[in-house]
């Protein structure tokens, strides 16, 4: 890696650990959502909710049907309610993750959101959500979404 790529990194984690001490993380878990054991952890930007979901826990199957028929009643009351749920989908390789967000209100994908990238950076960094997805959180190591 070259001084340029290192140094764009560095900022850009810096830019995650700053505006996320901004974001509250909580990590709870289990919770009854219909008879099913869920874990989750769930945090906020600003005035959104943002819940964070392991992909094989909502459906091993990554139909859109299936992942926002699953998702939007996650974020309903009486169960973990939300704005938004980032279902995250372990892909093989090294440090790379499939998020699919969902959207409570509009019951569809959204692309990639602030609120998001920022409790996901707090999450990796105050809870044991790395370990769950097989991320490896060394000094230089990037995370690819996609």
């Amino acid at each position: 890696m070259n001084k340029k790529s290192l140094a764009i990194l560095l900022s850009i984690l810096a830019v995650l650990v700053f505006v996320g001490i901004l974001a509250g993380v909580q990590l709870v878990k289990p919770v009854e959502e219909t008879g099913k054991e869920i874990d989750f952890v769930k945090g906020h930007m600003g005035g959104n909710e943002i819940i964070l979901l392991f992909g094989e826990q909502v459906s091993k199957d990554m139909s859109k049907k299936e992942i926002i028929g699953k998702t939007v009643p996650i974020l309903n009351h009486p169960n973990i309610y939300g704005d938004q749920a980032a279902v995250l989908y372990r892909i093989k390789g090294e440090n790379t993750i499939k998020p699919k967000i969902v959207d409570r209100s509009m019951r569809e994908y959204v692309p990639m959101c602030g609120g998001f990238t920022q409790v996901f950076g707090k999450a990796l960094m105050e809870t044991d959500l790395a370990n769950h997805l097989g991320i490896e959180m060394n000094e230089g190591s990037t995370i690819k979404y996609f």
